[in-house]
């Protein structure tokens, strides 16, 4: 998923799509802002030295909010950006 994020990231830098995307109101930028957040905060708990189930749960919680339909970056809102 990191991987198609940042594909996503790179296709943004085009002219043409930063013209659709001030149209669009910017909504794409945000999401894809906070998708990215989410998979670095996911890639540092599981190398935390003591992971628990909870953290585990809460991992892959955020993974499944982030999801792709073609080419379009599809996220689901969340509300608690750590885990407990």
């Amino acid at each position: 998923k990191e991987k198609r994020l940042k594909d996503l990231q790179r296709t943004g830098n085009c002219l043409v799509k930063r013209l659709q995307k001030q149209q669009q109101g910017g909504w794409m930028d945000e999401s894809l802002f906070f998708s990215l957040v989410d998979m670095k905060l996911v890639g540092r708990v599981l190398r935390m030295s003591r992971v628990s189930s909870d953290h585990l749960e809460w991992c892959q919680s955020k993974l499944l909010k982030v999801t792709f339909r073609g080419r379009k970056l599809v996220r689901d809102p969340s509300f608690l950006l750590f885990p407990s």
